[in-house]
């Protein structure tokens, strides 16, 4: 199962970084703002979901009703899913850009994607 790299591994090396990676202070709490989104949300709703699903496939041998699963999890997750549609081109933006003009970031992103 493909697990990628919680928010986090990116986010401290981030804060920590001497000299900063993205400097001044307050740039770089803008940027992880903006791109972090609300990951965490979408990530505490995918493993809800997972849990219902592992649940139901425990429950029958056929794996039945899966549409009402999902219906739910959409109704639940409606208002983080719109926050992070509406606000992902931007967050896709400024990562790329930063990517592309801070090669330290560049390496940072690098190394923490090649050990998946």
């Amino acid at each position: 199962m493909l697990s990628l790299p919680r928010p986090q591994a990116f986010v401290e090396p981030l804060r920590t970084a001497s000299p900063p990676i993205i400097a001044p202070a307050s740039r770089l709490a803008h940027f992880l703002s903006t791109v972090l989104l609300n990951l965490s949300a979408i990530r505490d709703h995918s493993r809800l979901l997972l849990a219902a699903l592992r649940q139901r496939q425990a429950e029958h041998y056929l794996f039945r009703g899966v549409g009402a699963l999902v219906l739910d999890a959409a109704l639940e997750w409606e208002r983080d899913y719109v926050a992070f549609t509406v606000a992902f081109p931007m967050a896709d933006f400024l990562l790329k850009e930063e990517r592309d003009r801070n090669p330290r970031f560049a390496e940072l992103l690098a190394v923490r994607l090649s050990s998946l």
